[in-house]
């Protein structure tokens, strides 16, 4: 299990997704991912029912729409990976690497 925090390593995981569509950690994975940031974050007995978890690919999608729709014309000039990356420095999202893909794990 590996978080993704720098800067470089999320245009990586862009690049990632963006090039190969599929790329989908399984139900166990994410389990997994959750169960790790739980622990890694003290949450009391590994407590993961205020988390949750979608893949890499889903989150991008859904916050590439958001921009596009509240940037319009000027979306091709947004620094997508430093949207992420000010998300992930504010604690607001953690990304972890799976075997198979990428997971995106916040607070519900």
């Amino acid at each position: 299990m590996n978080l993704i925090n720098t800067y470089g390593d999320l245009k990586f995981a862009i690049r990632c997704a963006d090039v190969w569509k599929k790329l989908q950690p399984t139900s166990d994975e994410i389990a997994e991912a959750l169960k790790y940031h739980a622990q890694r974050s003290n949450l009391s007995n590994g407590d993961t029912s205020k988390l949750t978890s979608i893949s890499f690919q889903d989150y991008l999608e859904m916050m590439m729409d958001i921009i596009q729709e509240e940037t319009g014309t000027w979306f091709f000039y947004v620094d997508i990976a430093g949207v992420l990356f000010d998300q992930v420095k504010d604690q607001k999202i953690f990304i972890y690497q799976t075997d198979n893909g990428y997971c995106v794990i916040f607070d519900k």
